[in-house]
Formats: structure tokens, sequence, C-alpha cells
């Protein structure tokens, strides 16, 4: 899977920087006939345990 041109990254960076966990969902939409086509991305962040 190629993601391009994501953004607001920075905070997965920085949750991922801070110890926390860092799940990214890519939600592809289905187009008949078609070999690529755009994706919601989102991310979940689950803090660390303490």
């Amino acid at each position: 899977m190629i993601a391009e041109n994501l953004t607001g990254l920075a905070g997965v960076a920085d949750a991922q920087a801070a110890g926390c966990s860092a799940e990214v969902f890519l939600f592809p939409m289905r187009l008949a006939g078609a070999d690529g086509g755009p994706v919601r991305a989102t991310a979940r962040i689950t803090a660390r345990a303490r």
C-alpha cells in the first residue's frame, strides 16, 4: 500500500515519542476498474499505561 499526501502526522509522531501507541487505518474508496483511489486515513492514539 502506498499512501501519499497525508497531513497532520506530527501529532501521531509526537504521541509515539511520548510513549503512546499509534494505529493508522486506511479506508479505501472502492472504484470499479481502478487500480488506485482515495482513502480516508485515520489514526488511533492510545495513552501509555501508568
